[in-house]
């Protein structure tokens, strides 16, 4: 099974159009170029790879449909997708979506958690976050193994199914990432399947204690 996280940097452009010369500003210092530069680019690396899983984080609402039609067009069986806006769970704000291969994973369910005190309240922001925080969560069955079982027996329906989270993490709060680190734990403890594969820009170095917390 083949897996990837990437950061797509949320398309500065739309969200602040009035503030054109700080985009400008940003292109010439860091190099960034304009979502509708980027998108194509980063579904041949998705392709070129052969993800069969990929989480991408700071992905506005449009930014999504953009993925799913062009992973739509790339692949044959095609790809689905779960994911929903950190401000209120819905459309709004930034989004963590896991995409999925259909050929290869049969989605069984998702949920959503925020990063905070209160994490089945969307929107809701924790401790010293400068944002808001989420974690999608998706319990997928692995058809290439569900096949497998048929002629290997041995091979039990848990080993079949997994879990995969994705996350992005506060880049302010230094509490925040602690304490992020400390929920995803409860919540993947919660999980109904063994096998977990926790997706994410966390924001954090080896030496930080959320980091820490983790490993």
């Amino acid at each position: 099974l083949r897996v990837g996280s990437l950061n797509i940097r949320y398309d500065v452009h739309s969200r602040h159009p009035l503030l054109k010369p700080a985009s400008d500003l940003l292109r010439r210092q860091w190099g960034e170029q304009r979502w509708d530069r980027r998108r194509d680019q980063l579904v041949d690396q998705v392709v070129f790879h052969e993800l069969d899983v990929v989480g991408f984080q700071e992905v506005l609402h449009h930014q999504l449909g953009d993925l799913a039609q062009l992973l739509g067009g790339a692949e044959e069986e095609g790809w689905g997708h779960v994911g929903v806006g950190r401000d209120d769970g819905k459309h709004a704000g930034e989004a963590v979506p896991i995409f999925y291969r259909k050929s290869r994973l049969e989605l069984v369910s998702v949920s959503h958690r925020w990063l905070s005190p209160t994490p089945s309240e969307p929107g809701s922001k924790g401790w010293d976050a400068g944002q808001p925080r989420m974690i999608t969560f998706a319990h997928f069955r692995d058809l290439d193994l569900a096949d497998a079982d048929e002629v290997v027996p041995s091979l039990t329906a848990a080993r079949t199914d997994l879990i995969v989270a994705n996350t992005h993490w506060d880049d302010r709060g230094l509490v925040a990432r602690e304490k992020s680190a400390e929920l995803i734990l409860e919540l993947v403890r919660e999980q109904e399947e063994p096998l977990v594969v926790l997706l994410g820009d966390l924001n954090s170095p080896a030496e930080e204690a959320g980091y820490r917390v983790l490993t």
